[in-house]
């Protein structure tokens, strides 16, 4: 093919199969995750199977292939049932007064809470900030900084937090880069000067309190009457009304008993991400954490409970389904693990490193969701329709004179005949021989999914248990997990036997002219051994490699080139 008219769907597929060709194959995935190498392969015609232990991932992945089955009529009838039953409620709880128009009621986009500990020595209350940066300021005012005053608590502009800057309401002055939280997690008592670590402070018997500091606000009645971004949206200082808002709602979720069924109850399980271990170094129980709604406050356990239960009156399980996979991502932004970047001036989600990160402050998103903010379910559920309407519709992007285009849809829909089973792919039933293996085999201790995905699946199971009984059980199954996990005993030569057996359950699979295909990122030495050791032992011949720089900057240092 010389050239193709790329706003020809039909005349660019047939690129396609230049590079990929499996139609009329069969195509194995071991550890299948999210599915991406059976979503293409069965694209392009090939009959697939996955396979995972982790019920998070068979989930996930089940979802993506029904994307193409559902109807996107029933998922809106169904969004809408739900947006009847509760979207105002919740909308409510997050609303603040328009500090611009005493008229107006503004949506809170984030609620601010920092948390804060006694002092061990003259007992004052000592509110935990690094700095105190509230965000930086945006459009005419981009070239500085929103700080708050740590004498009145008011919300002010300054120049340059690393100066001393002047409270425009109280005349406080103070160097807004100095908090009291110092590297190291320990804090300086401003009254008496003492300098302690926190976590020791915790072990002595004192826990955290809470105290919300900072509202960001979008007033949409200022925004639909014309006034600038400036004026609707912005941070304030809260009032007592945005405190009673809160109390309200966890008085609510004290009195309602009926919502406990919507939150996991159960104890956070020790694990590598849990407890300070070689992978995390972040022991969250140090930092009070027990039981996994010790993760929200009170009031992010009623919107989500509340959410959740309304959820679960869906009558169609497939649809009820897709609301419930919403639900769980967007509770990476729904917990006291996030935190505002304030930079950026929006939230970062829980486990961006794989890990629990504990915070002196966080970012409360709101839980239905507004004009702006990320990790709403109102946004997270749009991002699944567009999933959906992809499955249904895929297109492809293309740069042409420096812009960006689209193609009309493609014909070949996001689909194909597939076999998702959830177990250990060393013991599960699988009956035939595949003319390929494409897949992601486990990262040595790179990323320890099962305990990651344990904070998705206590919630995912409180509706999927009676249906799938790889629900049932409190967590995970990251015992029987192809790892190196301090936390389950599992060391490297532990990781390279139980990946050999993976491998000669592979090969015995395979049909006799198969292959196996797989990605592998570890920037460690010792997993690239116990990888190639696993191979050798079962007598797979390398015939192909493609290093690919997955992360440049790992890999070859800031300063070498890609």
């Amino acid at each position: 093919i010389d050239s193709v008219d790329l706003e020809t769907p039909g005349e660019l597929w047939e690129l396609y199969p230049q590079d990929v060709q499996v139609a009329d194959s069969t195509v194995l995935d071991p550890f299948m995750g999210g599915g991406t190498s059976l979503l293409e392969a069965g694209r392009f015609g090939a009959s697939v199977t996955g396979v995972d232990l982790n019920p998070v991932a068979w989930f996930v992945t089940k979802k993506e292939f029904e994307a193409a089955e559902i109807d996107p009529d029933d998922l809106e009838d169904a969004f809408k049932q739900v947006e009847a039953d509760v979207s105002d409620e919740l909308t409510d709880l997050y609303q603040t007064d328009c500090p611009h128009d005493g008229s107006h009621v503004s949506d809170v986009v984030y609620a601010l809470w920092v948390r804060s500990l006694d002092c061990v020595s003259c007992h004052e209350t000592i509110p935990l900030f690094k700095d105190y940066r509230v965000a930086k300021g945006r459009y005419e005012d981009s070239d500085r900084d929103h700080v708050l005053c740590p004498d009145c608590d008011g919300i002010f502009l300054t120049d340059d937090i690393s100066t001393e800057s002047v409270c425009s309401d109280c005349g406080y002055e103070f160097i807004p880069a100095n908090g009291p939280v110092s590297q190291g997690g320990m804090y300086g008592c401003p009254s008496c000067g003492l300098k302690y670590p926190i976590v020791d402070a915790i072990a002595e018997g004192q826990s955290y309190e809470e105290e919300l500091y900072a509202i960001e606000y979008y007033c949409t009645d200022c925004e639909d009457e014309g006034a600038e971004r400036s004026t609707y949206k912005g941070y304030t200082s809260p009032s007592e009304g945005d405190v009673k808002r809160y109390e309200d709602a966890a008085k609510q979720w004290a009195e309602n008993d009926d919502l406990s069924k919507y939150t996991p109850d159960g104890e956070i399980p020790d694990g590598s991400i849990t407890a300070a271990s070689s992978i995390s170094g972040n022991d969250i129980f140090q930092h009070g954490y027990e039981t996994w709604r010790d993760m929200f406050n009170d009031r992010q356990l009623y919107c989500l409970s509340t959410l959740l239960r309304s959820i679960d009156k869906i009558d169609d399980p497939d649809v009820r389904e897709f609301l419930l996979l919403a639900f769980s991502d967007s509770l990476l932004f729904q917990n006291n693990f996030a935190r505002y970047n304030s930079a950026g001036s929006k939230i970062e989600g829980a486990l961006g490193r794989n890990s629990y990160t504990p915070r002196t402050s966080y970012a409360e998103n709101n839980v239905w969701g507004t004009r702006a903010g990320r990790g709403t379910f109102t946004t997270t559920w749009q991002k699944l329709l567009d999933a959906v309407d992809f499955a249904h519709n895929p297109t492809e992007r293309y740069l042409e004179n420096e812009e960006l285009h689209e193609t009309e849809s493609f014909e070949e829909l996001i689909s194909g005949e597939y076999t998702l089973l959830q177990g250990d792919m060393r013991d599960v039933s699988l009956e035939d021989e595949y003319d390929a293996v494409i897949t992601d085999p486990p990262y040595y201790d790179n990323v320890v999914y099962s305990e990651v995905s344990d904070f998705f699946y206590v919630w995912q199971r409180l509706l999927l248990s009676d249906s799938y009984d790889f629900f049932e059980p409190e967590t995970t199954p990251r015992s029987d997990s192809i790892v190196s996990n301090p936390a389950t005993g599992k060391d490297g030569t532990t990781f390279e036997d139980e990946l050999g057996i993976a491998f000669g359950r592979i090969r015995e699979l395979l049909a006799d002219d198969g292959i196996l295909v797989f990605t592998y990122r570890n920037g460690d030495a010792d997993a690239w051994g116990g990888l190639v050791d696993a191979l050798c032992s079962e007598q797979f011949e390398l015939t192909a490699m493609y290093p690919i720089a997955a992360n440049a900057s790992e890999l070859f240092g800031d300063n070498k080139p890609n």
